[in-house]
């Protein structure tokens, strides 16, 4: 008798699991259920300016080609604040300078900076520095490495207190593509070496550029990548990625964020270690095969930034070219590509 209860009553557990398992499966496919995650930050905050009461405002710098920072409430209208997967954007007025600097001072970072001085670019690398030492994370470590095939064209321009200067000696490049698609090379190969027990953050940048206004920690980030001047108000079809499958830096028309430009790229150190290394390997396989992607390592960049999301974005300002005239968007330029003939640089 007490058999025949125990059969039964595992047969009453089979049946009660079969119809609860029914129950989910019907539910899960027929009814129409959304997954929403517990936080979802509201844009505006992004937009708020923290005040401290008592504490005297940063006294304003002066510059005659563009204007300088404003205290607004108010974002760019073209630009966006957060990306879909809810990494800031980084514009004026989306952050408070004052309330960063106090946040990440006392941190004791040293930040590092990559520039590229080969053949005629080394005229660039004096003004470079000094738009740097006026604006570029003041008050923080900073420590410069100039890679060029000529070392002794390389201006001694005086630096501030905690402000260093390295000078890397690369091989010298016929074509102005080679020294572009070697960049991802040495930057990786530097920051194995040594790079990586001197700086916290690097920031890997183009020599013929300058700064206009502060650049300051807003922009530090595991993986940091900024938005192409030329195409922050075009749809995606318009953007100039790799189309062809045979390269590694292919891009279907399905796919992509945004386009960023190759001027402008950083984070912490190892991560930049491994981004950089990423596209020196995938440059190396296009080269096997044959091929260069259509814009050399700013293809690579973008196929990998795809798939490696950045965690913070930032907005044209801090990579603008002079060429353009500045939309009402930007409220102020950080740093600007300087105007040049660029054929007779690359001869």
């Amino acid at each position: 008798m007490s058999r025949r209860r125990l059969v039964l009553s595992l047969g009453l557990i089979v049946l009660a699991s079969t119809g609860l398992w029914a129950l989910w499966v019907y539910i899960e496919n027929w009814l129409p259920v959304s997954h929403v995650p517990y936080y979802l930050p509201c844009p505006e905050i992004f937009n708020m300016k923290l005040q401290y009461k008592g504490e005297k405002p940063l006294p304003p710098v002066t510059q005659a080609q563009y204007p300088q920072p404003r205290l607004t409430q108010h974002r760019p209208t073209e630009l966006l604040t957060l990306t879909p997967w809810l990494a800031p954007i980084v514009s004026e007025g989306t952050f408070d300078p004052e309330l960063l600097q106090h946040i990440y001072q006392p941190l004791n970072l040293s930040i590092g900076v990559t520039v590229f001085a080969v053949g005629k670019y080394t005229r660039f690398v004096q003004h470079f520095l000094e738009s740097a030492e006026e604006f570029f994370m003041r008050g923080f470590q900073v420590h410069y490495y100039v890679f060029t095939h000529n070392p002794a064209a390389i201006p001694r321009v005086l630096l501030g207190p905690r402000r260093l200067l390295d000078i890397i000696p690369i091989h010298g490049y016929t074509h102005w593509e080679e020294i572009s698609m070697r960049r991802m090379e040495a930057i990786s190969r530097h920051i194995a070496k040594k790079a990586h027990q001197e700086v916290d953050y690097l920031f890997c940048l183009d020599v013929d550029m300058v700064f206009h206004n502060p650049w300051g920690p807003e922009t530090l980030g595991d993986l940091v990548a900024a938005i192409h001047p030329g195409y922050f108000t075009v749809s995606r079809r318009q953007f100039p990625y790799e189309r062809r499958q045979i390269s590694t830096a292919f891009v279907a028309e399905n796919e992509g964020d945004f386009y960023y430009g190759g001027a402008v790229f950083g984070g912490r150190v190892a991560n930049v270690y491994e981004f950089t290394r990423g596209c020196h390997m995938a440059i190396l396989a296009d080269k096997a095969n044959g091929i260069m992607a259509a814009w050399q390592e700013e293809s690579h960049l973008n196929r990998r930034l795809i798939t490696h999301k950045p965690s913070k974005v930032l907005s044209p300002e801090y990579l603008w070219d002079d060429r353009k005239p500045v939309p009402s968007s930007l409220k102020l330029i950080r740093f600007s590509t300087l105007l040049k003939d660029t054929n007779w640089l690359r001869s």
